[in-house]
């Protein structure tokens, strides 16, 4: 794993431990994804099934941070200036970005799951390849719009194959309900 930086941030639900999303920004092989999923899971073996308690632990040099929130546990594992402090920082941040962004007061597996492409960009938008590129909800949010309307502009493009650009401004105005520009 590199040194400063997230190695990997994992949300699974509390009860049972299924892993309802991760990302690894570091080669671990499988087994060793195996071994930081079941450190993760250690790190908060010892707490009661409610408890709303952070919890901590280790992999190897790395630090494990665990937040529980509803009927899920978000973890995190860090290392160099990443400590238990960055960690648990990223991961409340990341916590209330999804509140918001979902308009949820409780995050359950079945809210990530139902958007599972702003769950994804989300966490892209928390960490790149490791390293923290935001932690307010209005930058993450303004990031995933502007990346959602350039995905539906290219799907609106390929869509428009041979026709004139006039013809495009229009079809994408009607669909939107604005002003054709030409």
């Amino acid at each position: 794993m590199a040194i400063d930086r997230v190695g990997a941030v994992v949300i699974a639900t509390r009860q049972g431990g299924n892993v309802v999303y991760e990302r690894f920004y570091g080669p671990f092989s499988e087994p060793e994804k195996g071994e930081l999923r079941e450190a993760m899971h250690q790190a908060t073996a010892h707490q009661p099934p409610d408890s709303a308690d952070e919890a901590l632990g280790q992999y190897r040099s790395g630090r494990i941070v665990a937040v529980p929130t509803g009927e899920l546990c978000f973890y995190a594992v860090g290392h160099g200036e990443y400590n238990e402090l960055a960690l648990s920082e990223i991961l409340n941040a990341l916590i209330n970005i999804y509140k918001q962004l979902y308009r949820v007061s409780t995050l359950t597996d079945a809210v990530l799951f139902s958007k599972y492409p702003q769950t994804a960009l989300a966490l892209d938008e928390v960490l790149k390849e490791g390293i923290v590129q935001h932690l307010d909800s209005d930058s993450v949010a303004r990031a995933i719009a502007c990346k959602v309307s350039v995905i539906q502009a290219n799907a609106t493009s390929k869509s428009h194959r041979g026709k004139s650009l006039r013809g495009m401004f229009s079809s994408v105005a009607a669909a939107t309900g604005t002003a054709s520009p030409v």
